[in-house]
């Protein structure tokens, strides 16, 4: 990897496991179970050869100037203001690169507007459920929605086990949620902004077409 970084002998980086993998070896960093595999196969494919390995040194990342000669890297080295300025170099260049491949905006909205929906549900599904299980009547009875009883209190009261009718075909989730108004309600306010949302990008993809035309 010697043509990567002419006249130096040694890499410099922030992250720990970047150097504990890169010196167990490409066997290691490389092997199917690795999550990040693929990664190590495009590091280890740039060296010169397999045995081509220069000395990894870890850094402290986001210092303050005052830890300058204070701090210590992994050889026992201290801190020097040029390892400071090259990370936080190294840093920018980074979110610039990441900033190029990030996912588009409009996806990232959608996504957003997604999750405020569930939450929504679920902060409602949360507030019904607790209403429901602590119902106080006006005389300060607490009722609940179900009584949990069991085998021996069922047999005392007469109380037969439901089964399900096997002609009967069960309903999935989104079924049985559809039948709550409230959920209904909320799942047609999704609905009905996914059309608003889809129409807002055709109407903008035509204008861009016309702008390139």
């Amino acid at each position: 990897m010697t043509h990567l970084l002419p006249g130096s002998s040694r890499m410099i980086t922030d992250c720990d496991s970047v150097r504990d993998g890169y010196h167990r070896g490409q066997k290691w960093a490389t092997a199917p179970g690795r999550c990040f595999a693929r990664i190590w196969t495009v590091i280890y494919s740039a060296a010169d050869t397999p045995d081509d390995l220069l000395p990894i040194i870890w850094m402290p990342a986001h210092t303050a100037e005052s830890q300058i000669g204070v701090a210590t890297k992994s050889n026992g080295a201290v801190l020097t203001k040029q390892d400071r300025d090259n990370n936080a170099l190294v840093d920018k260049s980074a979110k610039i690169a990441a900033e190029a491949h990030r996912v588009r905006q409009a996806v990232r909205a959608t996504i957003l507007e997604s999750v405020a929906d569930v939450t929504d549900m679920a902060m409602w599904i949360a507030r019904i459920t607790l209403l429901a299980n602590r119902y106080k009547l006006p005389d300060g009875t607490i009722l609940r929605d179900s009584l949990a009883l069991s085998a021996l209190s069922r047999r005392r009261l007469g109380i037969k086990r439901k089964r399900n009718d096997p002609s009967e075909k069960p309903l999935d989730m989104q079924q049985r949620l559809a039948k709550c108004p409230r959920i209904a309600a909320i799942l047609e306010r999704v609905r009905e902004k996914r059309v608003i949302r889809d129409q807002q990008s055709r109407e903008s993809g035509d204008l861009n077409l016309v702008g390139r035309e």
